[in-house]
């Protein structure tokens, strides 16, 4: 239930000041947890602060007879699910830093068992968007040899599971509300199979009932792996919250089964895919590129797109089966290295594009508009439709963004790479 705390020091009017940081997941309610802290005499910790501003359920401020002041955010994860935020500033001794952590750990833990606050663990993991995607002969299972350059985004999916009475899934976020209607809140979602997973490989024969709230940022069926991060963050926190044991190196070797970009999803960064795009060898310490992603209202299925690859290649004579094995090519690579997102841009390549342009030809329409808009690249991401757009900087990206929302208005800049799932506590 401890958390660690961040810390950190300022100057006011010549005397140092130092400040604390630190949050809770708690599986509880926002109202009850805004009335459990309003209540200060039911505390059990020797301070007993002043209330000095609120607002019900969502924020807390006390002020304390030191002269130090503490404020709680109720961020809502799920439908019975919060994240707690705290920061308590204007300390003036650092050898207070220590006892009001304690503090802060014993409060929290005394309110979480009094409201019988349930377990909860809070895991995400990044989209993707392909730099370099090649597709190799269909394979006898259906599937294509791939090579592919993933770059994970600072674009993150966020699962929280928690114990509950049946399975359970909700689903909200940053995105259109089409788009979040589309996500099946049903034991077909992709993160209620990642548990049973997890359940499989550890062993379990009858795994506790978990509820799911997925919070979505990654385009939904946008070609940049949204669902597999979710599948990624649950796996990793299945594994958590039930103590499965099993290695972070086991899950990662295994998730393909539940996904080609599973995988990646789990080491995050950038990654030369191959196989069927889940056999991966990191490249890191790359510097960082930024992009301008332009999410469509439609979807593209990745199978779909692949299919029509393949009718592409059989119509200029080409077997789908018999097309050389795909490759990355070096120059690629060593661009990467030196970080010039300018000729990074003249190597960007995705056999898929002409397949997404063929199924969606509107799509040429924006790639043309993302040029005209100063991005250094434009390509399909993946399988689309999601476009991805190079830019030189963060100022362009943001530029770019701006000047595309004319054509999507949930189009946004962000960067890459970007760290694999990861629990959030």
């Amino acid at each position: 239930m401890a958390f660690e705390f961040d810390l950190d020091q300022t100057q006011v009017a010549g005397h140092t000041r130092h400040l604390a940081k630190s949050f809770w997941h708690l599986g509880v309610e926002p109202s009850r947890l805004f009335t459990a802290l309003s209540d200060v005499q039911s505390w059990q910790g020797e301070e007993t602060p002043r209330t000095v501003s609120d607002e019900p359920d969502h924020s807390i401020a006390f002020a304390f007879y030191d002269g130090s002041r503490a404020s709680f955010e109720i961020l809502k994860l799920g439908s019975a699910t919060v994240r707690l935020n705290l920061v308590h500033e204007q300390i003036k001794d650092a050898s207070m830093l220590e006892p009001i952590a304690d503090f802060w750990n014993s409060v929290i833990a005394s309110i979480a068992a009094r409201l019988s606050a349930s377990p909860v663990v809070v895991a995400s993991a990044p989209g993707k968007t392909n730099l370099f995607f090649a597709v190799g002969p269909l394979r006898e299972d259906g599937y294509h040899q791939v090579a592919s350059v993933y770059q994970a985004l600072n674009l993150r999916e966020y699962v929280v599971a928690s114990v509950a009475d049946d399975w359970r899934v909700s689903v909200t976020g940053s995105l259109p509300k089409a788009h979040l209607d589309g996500v099946p809140t049903d034991k077909s979602n992709l993160v209620v199979e990642a548990a049973w997973f997890v359940a499989a490989l550890a062993g379990i024969e009858t795994p506790q009932p978990t509820s799911f709230a997925i919070q979505k940022h990654v385009p939904v069926a946008g070609g940049m792996g949204g669902g597999s991060a979710d599948a990624a963050a649950a796996l990793l926190a299945v594994n958590n919250l039930w103590a499965s044991g099993v290695t972070a190196d086991s899950l990662r070797a295994e998730a393909g089964a539940l996904g080609a970009d599973v995988p990646f999803a789990i080491l995050g960064e950038t990654a030369i895919g191959t196989g069927i795009g889940d056999v991966l060898e990191q490249v890191p310490n790359l510097p960082t590129l930024h992009w301008v992603l332009v999410p469509n209202q439609f979807g593209l299925s990745t199978p779909k797109v692949f299919a029509k690859l393949d009718e592409i290649r059989q119509a200029r004579g080409i077997d789908p089966a018999q097309v050389a094995e795909a490759q990355v090519p070096d120059e690629l690579l060593v661009a990467l290295r030196a970080g010039d997102p300018l000729v990074i841009a003249g190597l960007l390549h995705n056999d898929l594009q002409e397949a997404a342009l063929a199924l969606q030809p509107e799509l040429a329409e924006l790639l043309k508009a993302g040029m005209a808009a100063g991005a250094l690249a434009a390509i399909v991401s993946g399988s689309g439709p999601t476009i991805a757009l190079l830019a030189a900087n963060a100022a362009e990206a943001n530029a770019i963004a701006l000047r595309m929302r004319v054509y999507a208005g949930n189009a946004l800049a962000t960067n890459g790479p970007a760290a694999g799932a990861r629990i959030e506590q």
